[in-house]
């Protein structure tokens, strides 16, 4: 698995590879499909190494208000472009994300 890479053919100075020791795939993951499920735990078999380019995921309780808190998300989707993409999420009330405990270093400036 590959952390820190933001061009899916082009590896960099922040780019890490570690080897996985076990993933969990969501339970209503299905291939294809445009939204749900496209997602996964993974853990790998050793300590992976963060930095401003490489972040881990903060997920809020579920009774924690997101409605006027901006969310981001990054993602290749189906791997086209090959260029990783930031989309903004226009709907935080959806539970998807909040940057309650998050500090600056939660969207790196410049950083996609």
């Amino acid at each position: 698995m590959y952390v820190g890479i933001t061009n899916l053919e082009v590896a960099n100075k922040h780019t890490q590879w570690f080897e996985i020791n076990q993933v969990i795939i969501h339970p209503t993951f299905e291939m294809f499909h445009p939204v749900g499920g496209d997602v996964a735990l993974v853990q790998s078999k050793s300590a992976i190494v963060f930095s401003d380019y490489v972040l881990p995921i903060c997920l809020p309780s579920s009774n924690l208000n997101l409605s006027d808190l901006s969310c981001w998300t990054t993602g290749w989707g189906m791997v086209s472009p090959q260029v990783l993409r930031l989309w903004a999420l226009l709907q935080p009330e959806r539970g998807l994300c909040g940057g309650e405990g998050m500090d600056s270093h939660s969207a790196p400036e410049g950083h996609t």
